[in-house]
Parts: C-alpha cells; sequence; structure tokens
C-alpha cells in the first residue's frame, strides 16, 4: 500500500493598501482544537474500504477506477507506470473539486514544508527549470552559491561529478541541500565559456525571510513588499516591519504580495489581525469530517 502526502492547498491571498483579506481552502485541512492553531498536512493511506462505522458511498466509483486500471495492465502495449497513473487520478480528482485543492508528491510535499521554515541548509540560491534543463536563476546574497560566484543563466550540468541530463527541478534541488557545513560540487556551463566551470561549495544555513522589502514612498506612505509566502515567521516579520514604518511616519501602507505562493493558515491570520478591527471575522474552513 502505498503512503502519500496530502496538504493544505495554497493560500490565496490578496492585499492592497491598510486591508489584509486571506483565505485558505483545499482538501483535507486540519487546524488546532481552538480553530486558530497552525494548519497541518496530513499523511494518508491510499484504501479501498470504508472507514470503520462510516457508511462507504465510493464504493461504485473505486471499482471503475479498479476496472479501468486493470484494463491499461492487460492492453497498454508497454509497462504500467502505476505510481504515475495513480498520482495523476489523484491530480484530476482534486481539480473537479475548486481551484484551492491540491496534490502534492511526496517530493513537492518536503518542498512545501522547508518553503514554511525560517530557513534551510544548502547552497543559497533559487533555481528554475527551462525544457529539460535546470538553471540557476538568482544566488542570494551572502550565501555559498553567491561567493562561489554562481551567476544567473549558468545551466547545472552536473551535482557531484553525476549528469544532472533527465533531471527535474526537484531533484537538483534535493541534491544541492543536505547537512550544513557539508561539501558538494557543482558544474556548470556559462553563456560565454568554452567550457564547463566545477565550483566545490560547503553548504550553510540560508534565510527565507518572508519580507523582501521595506521603505518609504512618500512622506507618509510605507511600502512592504510579501512574497516569498506565509511561513512560521512571517507574522513577527510584518509586525516588525509595520512598526519601522510607522516610526518613519508612514500612516499608509502598500502591501505587495504579488506572486506570493501562499503558505499556513496561522501566520495568514497572524498578519490579517495586524489590519483589521478586533471582533472581525478573518478566515473560515470547511473540509468535512477533516475540519475540527
Amino acid at each position: 500500500m502505498k503512503f502519500v502526502p496530502r496538504t493544505p492547498s495554497r493560500l490565496a491571498a490578496g492585499v492592497m493598501s491598510l486591508v489584509c483579506v486571506t483565505c485558505l481552502t483545499g482538501f483535507p485541512v486540519l487546524v488546532g482544537g481552538s480553530g486558530r492553531g497552525l494548519v497541518q498536512a496530513q499523511e494518508v493511506e491510499f484504501g479501498l474500504g470504508p472507514e470503520p462505522g462510516d457508511a462507504w458511498k465510493g464504493k461504485d466509483v473505486t471499482t471503475a477506477y479498479v476496472e479501468a486500471l486493470t484494463l491499461a495492465e492487460e492492453h497498454y502495449a508497454g509497462p504500467i507506470d502505476h505510481e504515475r497513473l495513480c498520482d495523476a487520478a489523484a491530480t484530476g480528482m482534486l481539480r473537479t473539486l475548486d481551484p484551492h485543492s491540491n496534490f502534492f508528491t511526496r517530493e513537492e510535499f518536503n518542498e512545501f514544508r522547508s518553503q514554511q521554515q525560517a530557513n534551510y541548509s544548502g547552497i543559497g540560491s533559487l533555481i528554475t527549470q527551462h525544457g529539460n534543463k535546470v538553471y540557476i536563476w538568482s544566488p542570494i546574497a551572502d550565501t555559498p552559491a553567491y561567493r562561489a560566484g554562481l551567476r544567473y543563466g549558468d545551466e547545472i550540468i552536473a551535482v557531484d561529478g553525476e549528469s544532472t541530463e533527465g533531471w527535474d527541478v526537484s531533484k537538483v534541488r534535493s541534491r544541492l541541500r543536505g547537512l550544513r557545513s557539508t561539501a558538494v560540487t557543482v558544474t556548470v556551463n556559462r553563456p560565454g565559456e568554452s567550457s564547463p566551470i566545477t565550483v566545490r561549495i560547503v553548504r550553510d544555513s540560508v534565510g527565507q525571510p518572508s519580507v523582501s522589502n521595506v521603505f518609504m514612498l512618500t512622506p507618509e506612505v510605507g511600502y512592504l513588499a510579501f512574497r516569498r509566502g506565509f511561513a512560521q515567521a512571517s507574522g513577527e516579520e510584518v509586525a516588525a516591519a509595520v512598526r519601522q514604518l510607522k516610526v518613519q511616519g508612514a500612516k499608509a501602507i502598500v502591501f505587495d504580495q504579488r506572486d506570493n505562493p501562499g503558505g499556513l493558515v496561522d501566520a495568514a491570520r497572524a498578519i490579517a489581525e495586524l489590519f483589521l478591527q478586533r471582533g472581525q471575522k478573518i478566515v473560515s474552513i470547511r473540509g468535512g469530517r477533516h475540519a475540527v
């Protein structure tokens, strides 16, 4: 029996000026007993039967799925990748619910959890995939990757001497991250260079601040860029940034969340409380028997 993670969906948040409106929907959703705790992910086992004491209504659907899989196994001209089929079936099922329900593979789930931490151990660079190649997107200032001289546009062709041909961005990321003070060798093709460049990088702790920029637009209007997700420390970071702007004379704040990927509902609630009046409803969560 295969175990796969199911997580809350990405947070849909839109904020202009001083108003912060946040919501999170997904399948399933688990929160603390008070209804205000940290959203948790749940790892569940795919089974073919009802839970004890429940009236099971999915028997016909499950039977149809098993029949389809059996027909594929009997008639498909080639080997069956069962894991890929199951992942595709789960993804397709959730797409029929609403745009906020997502299915994560184990690798995607691990990356999701990593993004909620204040820091991680690695080389300190954003990477991106274009076609079947993975590139350095942006080395973070004062990190091992930055000090090693990696640049935007460097194509990662090998990690620790092993070719990255056929690797996706998740596999490259997992190989670049590791325990602090351990070393990794990265080989890149750089535009304008006739031969590959190889650098040895010692991994270190890399910060992932949620607030990427804070400054005054005018003598009375501040600007706060919040584009890196709702993580565990996001509430404290935003509160500190708001205090900084107020000290500088801000009477209004542009709260920029463009491209923010979302994250933890508890962090969203803490940020919303900075802007809304006491007693206002911030967020409600529904998820059948999974909501508590």
